[in-house]
């Protein structure tokens, strides 16, 4: 068996994690990152590295040629709500065209199996309490609209027989590697758990802005589905494993299945460090439903998906991360 993997943007948060888990398992790890979005600087080595964009075909053929990998975990792309709302013909570029563009390569090349990063932003505003793949897909932003637009690109594709697919939305991805060695480094930083912990051990930050608590949950505040970064990993994995026996296309929701609202993340987080939260109250942003939490049990009864992590795993080890603290 060729353990020989291609990860797209494998610089930033998501995709470090999975080169970590591939070339900690033994296999080949070959990174394509442009640094467009991801740190400047390496963020680990566990891969080589090759400084192209996805949309350069020549290079990228070239490298599928030369080491003929098993499968391609795509997870290079724009991911910023507010900037696909403002500048929409860039995350028609960056996300939809660059990603058919790489989808080109990998055919032309018999590259069979690739595993798409894709987002529970492409179901828009729901009112359920566990979104399964099944929930209609109405994006209400562009960045959710560019992922969708790849997955239907995706779905024609494999049912041309061109290329296997495996799609996994998932919602709020938390926490850092276990061991300390990686973790989120996004500029701007827009996930909750690493903000908090700015807030917390920056003197830069006056605290942490909080968005509305008069929401219809149980103490005001939003309820959002956290699943650990690792756990993310594993599922992909697992999703290009179950390729190897599977033909065709398939997609997956990835979620804890547990809904946190933001003030039990503030009172973990003060659980775990001991220190307060300095919770400044803002109106609501637009758009923002009350409740979501995802349904993880399509891949839990093909892929035996299952959480290894917890919430206070996530703030853990993001706090261990920011603070240079080792296990």
């Amino acid at each position: 068996m060729n353990n020989v993997y291609i990860v797209t943007g494998g610089n930033g948060y998501i995709g470090s994690h999975m080169c970590k888990l591939l070339h900690d398992q033994g296999s080949e790890v070959h990174i394509i990152d442009n640094h467009s979005t991801s740190p400047k600087t390496k963020t680990h080595d566990y891969g080589i590295f090759h400084n192209f964009d996805i949309d350069d075909k020549e290079k990228v053929k070239s490298l599928l040629s030369k080491v003929k990998p098993s499968g391609v975990f795509h997870f290079a792309a724009r991911a910023l709500v507010s900037e696909s709302q403002l500048n929409p013909f860039l995350y028609y570029l960056e996300n939809t065209h660059k990603t058919t563009s790489l989808l080109q390569s990998c055919v032309e090349s018999n590259v069979k199996n690739f595993i798409f990063s894709s987002t529970c932003a492409t179901f828009g505003i729901s009112n359920d309490n566990a979104i399964d793949e099944n929930h209609p897909q109405v994006p209400i932003n562009t960045y959710g609209l560019t992922k969708m637009m790849i997955e239907n690109i995706l779905k024609d594709l494999c049912s041309k027989k061109m290329i296997n697919a495996v799609v996994f939305r998932y919602f709020n991805a938390s926490g850092c590697s276990p061991d300390g060695d990686l973790g989120e480094n996004h500029e701007p930083e827009t996930h909750l758990i690493p903000n908090i912990c700015k807030s917390i051990i920056n003197n830069k930050f006056e605290g942490f802005t909080l968005y509305g608590n008069d929401y219809d949950t149980p103490d005001g505040s939003c309820i959002r589905d956290y699943i650990h970064v690792m756990d993310l990993a594993k599922a992909h994995l697992s999703g290009l494993n179950f390729l190897r026996a599977n033909s065709g296309y398939y997609d997956f929701n990835l979620s804890s299945e547990k809904g946190h609202s933001v003030l039990e993340v503030i009172k973990t987080f003060e659980e775990i460090t001991s220190k307060k939260v300095n919770i400044i109250l803002k109106k609501r942003r637009p758009g923002d439903p009350p409740i979501l939490i995802g349904s993880s049990l399509k891949a839990k009864q093909l892929l035996d998906f299952k959480c290894e992590y917890n919430l206070k795993d996530s703030i853990q080890h993001t706090y261990n991360y920011f603070t240079g603290q080792k296990p």
